[in-house]
């Protein structure tokens, strides 16, 4: 039976939403904290103690409960509503200043806590969030310290052009905030599912490495249908990639291992090959390690050289198997293609499409350089070495007019 649909927005908070909402209500309580000793200090240049003491009051009774009911399970679609509710709050809180002080105490009224609802909406929202948030309560900041202006209130305040330094030092606040909350809850959302499946994948390798996968390894080695060994082949690579976390590691562009796996997958099914890859580096994360650096255009020059290094070994060099081996760095990338085919006569052979252009040109064409070595009759090796600020200098200057 099929389970029905969640409605949007009615989904549990994921936990690491709702335990950075915890943290930030003791912040709230700290701000509230704050306010009250600021009212208490300038006491003397309150104009409206109701006016002071009442909004004090609303604020402490909404920090409270934020506290507490942050404690228990909600959806995203109310956590949304209390933190609209929450920049209503903050706003009013702006527009308080006339009805509560008598002159500058050096101290907005709403001191810190309009920052709340846009750390709030960051985290629930992330950038986007966090950047409405801000954008709305700068403007109503600034609306509220125009009509000020517009009755002649702004000169008790401070000087004009104090306020205004203020008003836009205070929005670049909220907005800096906003954007690096609501970044850095993006970031870690990731981080956590990124984490989380890759403890499944450890969990299944070890389940399915001595039982499955060396299964199908036996099924491809001792079948004398064809077909079925072509399947259980397919079956492992599909497994094998799955376990790698090859589809996970790839976003519009592959990275660095991932293309470079998923080269060698299609080797191994046109040309029935075995490809084993390797390497130094390889599977550092892509979203911030060395993988992160290497120009889609130099990851793209690789996997097609790669690719048709390992297609000439099949069908010149009748080679069964191949080793890919990457090694990658700070400041270059390395491949090496190494087969255990018939090999060549490296001096004597003439350079068809496929060495020329396929291989040489791709890699010439980012900054790199081929390197091919081969005693027949045992295999060959190419070597393709491609350094990563040339190779992003090269596409550059070659994206350029003349």
């Amino acid at each position: 039976m099929t389970a029905p649909a969640t409605p949007l927005g009615s989904a549990q908070l994921p936990e690491l939403e709702a335990s950075l909402l915890r943290g930030l209500s003791l912040a709230r309580l700290a701000v509230f904290a704050w306010m009250v000793v600021v009212v208490i200090v300038a006491r003397n240049d309150v104009a409206n103690p109701w006016v002071a003491w009442g909004g004090l009051g609303v604020i402490g009774v909404w920090s409270l409960w934020e506290f507490a009911r942050v404690r228990a399970p909600m959806t995203q679609r109310f956590a949304g509503i209390v933190t609209v509710i929450e920049t209503g709050l903050a706003a009013a809180l702006l527009i308080a200043d006339p009805w509560v002080w008598t002159s500058t105490v050096g101290q907005r009224y709403a001191s810190a806590w309009p920052l709340m609802p846009v750390l709030a909406a960051a985290i629930i929202w992330e950038r986007r969030g966090g950047l409405v948030a801000a954008l709305t309560l700068g403007a109503v900041n600034a609306v509220a310290l125009a009509g000020l202006a517009f009755v002649g209130e702004l000169a008790r305040l401070a000087d004009a052009g104090g306020q205004s330094l203020s008003i836009a030092s205070t929005v670049a606040l909220w907005l800096v905030a906003g954007l690096a909350a609501g970044a850095v809850v993006e970031r870690l959302g990731r981080a956590e599912r990124r984490v989380a499946q890759a403890e499944v994948r450890e969990e299944m390798a070890r389940e399915l490495h001595d039982g499955v996968l060396q299964t199908l390894a036996v099924v491809q080695r001792r079948s004398t249908d064809s077909e079925l060994s072509r399947l259980a082949r397919d079956q492992e690579l599909d497994l094998r990639s799955w376990l790698f976390g090859d589809d996970d590691l790839a976003g519009p562009e592959l990275a660095l291992g991932p293309a470079l796996r998923d080269v060698a997958r299609r080797a191994e099914r046109t040309h029935r090959l075995r490809v084993q890859v390797v390497g130094v580096g390889l599977d550092e994360d892509a979203g911030g390690g060395t993988e992160a650096a290497v120009d889609p255009s130099i990851i793209a020059a690789l996997a097609g050289a790669a690719g048709e290094a390992m297609t000439n070994a099949a069908k010149h060099g009748n080679a069964g198997a191949v080793t890919l081996y990457v090694e990658l760095d700070d400041d270059a990338v390395f491949v090496s293609v190494k087969d255990d085919g018939a090999g060549f006569d490296v001096e004597g052979a003439e350079a068809g499409i496929g060495m020329s252009q396929s291989i040489t040109g791709r890699i010439e064409a980012v900054g790199g350089r081929v390197g091919w070595r081969s005693t027949a009759p045992h295999g060959a090796e190419v070597s393709l070495t491609v350094p990563l600020t040339d190779g992003r200098n090269q596409r550059r200057r070659g994206a350029e007019p003349r």
